[in-house]
């Protein structure tokens, strides 16, 4: 309840902790502290400072700094730090973005490689829609209306609870269908 009421005590807590030992479970306790009230750029030098010596590919750190570089838009981290971890493995939630991370660093051949990995039937809705619109991006529309078609065939056949979950989905998806 304290945390929720003063998050900085949390912090001034783990700061202590840190100055009396620095260890790296001190310092990734302060970074997800930082992390937990939205201070990325705390979050990410504390990450930072953690990913040293023998934890310096330590995949859990790893992941949380990607996900932090990815939201102040640091895509040449994000891509460098993803490429050291198995992310289809153990972070398939870190691919989505780290295909996006590649798109914008130019790298288009990586990038709809790893897109369609989340090209499975009946899944991966969000996903799927944005790898159509990457493929109308880099100028493979065959490609993309071949996933628009069955991200709509797929949504029209659902019960009408999940058609209703989707709507969003299948309104982008026929859209860029129907404009393509």
């Amino acid at each position: 309840m304290t945390a929720i009421v003063n998050p900085n005590k949390k912090i001034r807590a783990f700061k202590k902790k840190l100055s009396f030992s620095d260890t790296f479970q001190n310092k990734i306790n302060l970074a997800d502290a930082y992390l937990d009230i939205k201070d990325l750029t705390n979050a990410i030098l504390y990450y930072e400072k953690a990913l040293f010596g023998e934890f310096e590919n330590h995949p859990q750190t790893l992941n949380k700094a990607i996900k932090c570089y990815f939201e102040i838009k640091k895509y040449d981290k994000v891509v460098t730090y993803a490429r050291k971890i198995n992310l289809e493995k153990s972070f398939r939630d870190s691919l989505y973005i780290y295909t996006i991370a590649l798109e914008k660093c130019a790298y288009f051949e990586e990038a709809e490689i790893q897109f369609k990995k989340t090209d499975k039937r009946y899944s991966n809705y969000p996903e799927r829609l944005e790898l159509s619109e990457f493929l109308i991006r880099i100028d493979k529309i065959a490609d993309a209306k071949k996933v628009l078609s069955e991200l709509v065939s797929e949504i029209e056949n659902m019960i009408e609870a999940n058609k209703k979950k989707h709507k969003f989905i299948y309104k982008q998806a026929s859209k860029l269908l129907n404009t393509n």
